[in-house]
């Protein structure tokens, strides 16, 4: 029998550590007892702590951690709802992935990952750009803050995907949540009724928003109808789907209706399915010679209606107009660096968002991490079905002030695993995959190929 390489630890240090341990817990317990002396919330706080501590003891780091993303993914449709006020800039959902990320970095130690040369230009830039446009902006502790929770979404989340490479089941956990998260906010949504406008805006805080949650989950469940092959999980997805169609068409979200609409008829040519495509044209035609009865019957309030001039979209209009006129000045006042990551929620265009705040540069550089995410969704990588969320940013993106939005980087950041399981296959910038090498032989060790993927 071969002795064991490892050093035995002298008695001592057993000792000593279990009693650091020990104390750890005996002052963390004193913390408790103090703060739930002060009320309703402290109490209620006290325990979820207390709570976590013991879930951390029992099921140890690693699962805690999934425990605390599938949270954060729950929450994350409706993320600026569930904030103090509609101005936060940090969320529970912030705190939450703070925490699963934390408890992972032992896990991410001594791991390293081939990021794409494209993605590390684009994040580069940005980062230039946003630290000039900050030093120049007449807030720039607020610019500053405003970058680190841009680059943090932006490079962060996705890194730490790409190196921890969840498993397949907590892969479709997380994604699971998600939908279920948005599952909760349409529930919301319909106790509660729609605002004085007529339109619904679930736990959200703006209809535009719930609208974008119920795209972005409908981009969720499109790669888990894939993953999944028996009748009964494909029903609730299909029923899922619909509710993130009445999530649209509730919201009055002209914007979501058109994107969604795009993203079904992209399907055939993802998929590569004729028959599919087929079925589309057809049931297309039909919606287009229903359209002025659909109309009658939905009302102004509701997407359809608003998407034909309704009434209830002129001061949408003007509000984005504005706003647009705004971001138009302000970006030919600085056009190459910028005028800081401060008050843009008014533009109502991401693009033109980046370019009043960072300039062209950092606009350009911007879209190279964009195109990063989007081009795999066309490739053979087990994966590359979660980035139809990344087509859904690219269209919405254009009606909405979201660059750091989380209910979408969240989801989008955990296809940074598709990502690199296509930059293995393309080691050149837009070279394909090498001819011979099957998709399949991405897949995780041990996995079995899906039909899907063969």
């Amino acid at each position: 029998m071969l002795a064991s390489s490892r050093k035995p630890r002298p008695p001592g240090r057993y000792r000593a550590d279990s009693m650091a341990v020990t104390a750890c817990l005996v002052l963390l317990a004193v913390v408790l007892a103090a703060l739930a002396s002060q009320g309703t919330i402290a109490l209620i706080v006290a325990g979820a702590v207390a709570f976590y501590v013991l879930m951390l003891a029992l099921v140890g780091r690693e699962r805690t951690a999934v425990f605390t993303l599938m949270a954060a993914f729950a929450t994350a449709p409706m993320y600026k709802g569930l904030a103090p006020s509609a101005s936060s800039l940090v969320t529970a959902t912030d705190g939450l992935v703070a925490l699963g990320v934390l408890l992972l970095a032992p896990s991410l130690f001594n791991k390293r990952i081939e990021v794409p040369g494209l993605f590390a230009f684009g994040v580069t830039v940005v980062f230039v750009m946003s630290s000039i446009a900050s030093v120049a902006s007449p807030e720039p502790a607020k610019s500053y803050l405003t970058m680190i929770l841009w680059l943090g979404v932006m490079a962060g989340l996705p890194a730490v995907f790409a190196i921890w490479r969840p498993s397949d089941v907590v892969f479709d956990l997380l994604c699971w949540c998600y939908v279920f998260g948005h599952m909760v906010s349409f529930g919301y949504a319909m106790y509660y009724g729609p605002s004085n406008q007529g339109r619904y805006g679930g736990l959200a805080t703006h209809p535009n928003y719930f609208a974008q949650g119920g795209l972005i989950t409908f981009c969720v469940l499109l790669y888990l109808l894939y993953r999944h092959r028996t009748w009964l999980v494909r029903i609730v997805i299909v029923g899922a789907g619909a509710v993130c169609g009445a999530t649209i068409y509730l919201s009055g979200s002209r914007a979501a209706m058109v994107v969604a609409a795009v993203l079904i008829l992209m399907i055939p040519v993802v998929e590569r399915s004729a028959i599919m495509g087929f079925l589309y044209a057809i049931g297309g035609a039909l919606f287009v010679i229903a359209i002025p009865i659909l109309v009658d019957i939905s009302g102004e309030t509701s997407s359809l209606g608003r998407l034909v001039g309704g009434s209830s979209s002129g001061f949408s209009d003007q509000a984005r107009e504005l706003g647009q006129q705004s971001g138009i000045e302000r970006f030919l006042s600085q056009p190459f660096i910028g005028t800081g990551l401060i008050d843009l929620f008014e533009i109502h265009n991401m693009y033109l968002e980046i370019a009043a705040a960072i300039g062209v540069f950092g606009l350009a550089a911007y879209l190279c991490v964009i195109f990063v995410f989007a081009r795999p969704l066309f490739s053979d990588v087990p994966h590359r079905r979660l980035l139809y969320v990344a087509w859904a940013f690219i269209g919405f993106g254009a009606t909405v002030p979201g660059f750091y939005d989380r209910s979408i980087w969240l989801p989008l950041a955990l296809g940074a695993v598709a990502v690199m399981e296509y930059r293995r296959t393309t080691p050149w910038f837009l070279s394909e995959r090498p001819s011979g090498t099957p998709p399949t032989a991405l897949a995780p060790a041990g996995a079995a190929p899906r039909k899907a993927d063969r």
